[in-house]
């Protein structure tokens, strides 16, 4: 997340609110007023890192020192990334193999090739 970047886009006022238009929930998409209309002349703007924020159990980086920058950093996301308990980093990713298996021994994933 580089500074400044709060993962929204804009546009003009639409025949469709941005919940109809991206078929997400509108308290996920405004963070001042949930639910509003556009004001008039204003358009609209939607985060969609906010929206994908809110609804994750957590959030991820690919180094524990990018990691520690976010959560230290003053950017628009920093309150909400700092809600969260416990955040990680994954130098050399997810170990995706040892995650299939788990969940396939667990009933809840199909093995696939």
């Amino acid at each position: 997340l580089e500074p400044g970047y709060d993962g929204s886009f804009s546009g003009a006022e639409p025949a469709l609110s941005p919940s109809q238009l991206l078929c997400l929930p509108p308290a996920l998409l405004s963070e001042e007023r949930p639910g509003a209309a556009p004001l008039a002349g204003r358009g609209w703007r939607a985060s969609l890192t906010r929206a994908a924020l809110l609804t994750a159990d957590s959030w991820a980086t690919v180094s524990a020192s990018y990691r520690q920058q976010l959560l230290r950093g003053g950017g628009p996301l920093a309150p909400l990334l700092r809600a969260f308990p416990a955040p990680f980093a994954c130098k050399l990713g997810l170990p995706l193999a040892e995650l299939r298996a788990s969940l396939h021994a667990d009933g809840l994933l199909g093995l696939t090739g």
